[in-house]
């Protein structure tokens, strides 16, 4: 349809969001409230790693950002890519694997490796020629595409053909067909290969639009590949409507606290079980001293793996007195929406944090907040918004380090909560800025 007789902006909604990380759903649903707040009559598409988990949290129509045979399935549609490859003549029996290890001289366990590689390796190259030809379609049927926020620009999962490869194809395919592509408040890091920062080269190059989340992220890109340049501006989930604070009827002040499975071999990409041992250790003991000095604790999670951590804690609990786990100022908050977490941080008084987006959100919600931080990204914010010695490092903290700094911590809550609210204010403006200057990269007007 051209430009001038669409009554309707079409945007995609892109990231790697979908798998019940709750920080990226944040930025979502941030994106969501602010695009249809500023484009009357805005039509929204989500592009995520799980688009039927993205069409029931939003309503809105979805479609995968990665080949996903169930998607394709589910909507009847994998017929129309399979389509694409007719008239290729199928593999003959001598391409089979099979019979190829009976015509070869060669042991037939190699033989087999080797023809098993060569035939599911075409088989899934004629997949991903089938999917882009279908990404393009759905590209052409937009008149933005917008990358929004969280860690995009990584490596340490998938290597260089996950994340990397994943932003540049999108981004071609929609640039061939006149779309425009905005990333919006992006994160960057870690990236180890320099092939990662070539397919970004790639894709950046030919955005339209480009911020940072931070001036880390700012720093690792511009330094790595020339030719780029944006802004920095807060993460989009600091834009998140949020529900008004309720009263704390407990007697107790609530420490709501999220652990996070870094290090942990059944989620994190370089394992370390004793970092782990001893990160378990000590959020055990803090939360029991907590309790001791009349705290009410709330372990609660920002995505679903975060749930082995606090199980974890919990066992550690029951092994030092379990009785804690049975007293009334200990409780376990599981979440699988964002307004569920919003309401757990809302009816908390302190967070201490771990996942980049369990320190966002209550920042948002003015709420205090210590870290116990992973990444130079939360150790950046909370020195932003005035809380500089009010985190400690979780590769080399001890229990006695974190009791320590979070006492001092405690003394000053007024005063953080003070500098919270005037920085909120702060990035309020500069949000409103960004979001004006995206709904100005479309071709309508209001």
């Amino acid at each position: 349809m051209e430009e001038a007789t669409r009554k309707h902006p079409k945007i995609g909604i892109f990231g790697h969001y979908g798998n019940q990380n709750l920080g990226d759903e944040a930025i979502i649903e941030a994106t969501i409230q602010n695009l249809r707040r500023l484009i009357p009559n805005v039509e929204l598409v989500g592009l995520s790693i799980n688009p039927e988990d993205t069409q029931t949290r939003y309503n809105i129509d979805a479609f995968p950002i990665r080949y996903n045979a169930s998607f394709f399935k589910r909507k009847n549609t994998e017929a129309a890519i399979n389509n694409d490859n007719k008239g290729r003549k199928p593999p003959s029996d001598s391409n089979q694997p099979n019979a190829l290890a009976k015509k070869s001289p060669l042991p037939v366990r190699i033989v087999r490796g080797v023809a098993s590689r060569l035939y599911h390796g075409t088989k899934n190259l004629v997949t991903e020629i089938s999917f882009l030809r279908a990404c393009k379609k759905q590209a052409s049927e937009l008149d933005l595409l917008i990358v929004c926020g969280s860690n995009q620009f990584l490596d340490n999962f998938g290597g260089p053909w996950g994340f990397p490869y994943t932003l540049l194809k999108w981004t071609l395919l929609a640039k061939s067909v006149n779309t425009k592509v905005a990333f919006v408040s992006v994160g960057a890091g870690p990236i180890y290969k320099k092939l990662s920062f070539k397919l970004l080269a790639q894709a950046l190059r030919r955005a339209d639009y480009l911020s940072y989340r931070d001036i880390g992220s700012k720093k690792l890109i511009e330094e790595n590949i020339t030719g780029v340049s944006g802004k920095v501006y807060p993460d989009v989930a600091h834009s998140l409507l949020t529900p008004s604070t309720p009263p704390n009827d407990r007697e107790s002040k609530i420490i709501a606290i999220n652990p996070m499975p870094v290090f942990d071999p059944r989620y994190w990409y370089t394992s370390d079980t004793n970092k782990l041992d001893h990160y378990i250790n000590a959020m055990a003991k803090f939360t029991i001293s907590l309790i001791d000095q009349g705290y009410h604790v709330v372990l609660f999670n920002t995505q679903k793996r975060d749930l082995d951590s606090i199980e974890d804690i919990r066992n550690k609990i029951q092994t030092i007195d379990p009785s804690y786990l049975e007293s009334e100022r200990f409780s376990i908050s599981k979440h699988e929406l964002v307004n569920e977490l919003l309401q757990t941080l809302s009816s908390s008084d302190i967070v201490v944090a771990t996942r980049f987006h369990a320190t966002v959100l209550p920042l948002r919600l003015g709420k205090p907040t210590f870290g116990i931080s992973y990444h130079r990204k939360a150790n950046e914010l909370l020195e932003d918004v005035g809380l500089k010695d009010c985190y400690v490092n979780i590769d080399n903290f001890s229990y006695e380090e974190l009791s320590e700094k979070f006492s001092a911590f405690l003394n000053n809550t007024e005063q953080h909560s003070n500098s919270i609210g005037n920085k909120f204010t702060q990035y309020k403006q500069q949000l409103d800025e960004q979001w004006q200057a995206i709904s100005e990269l479309l071709p309508y007007s209001k």
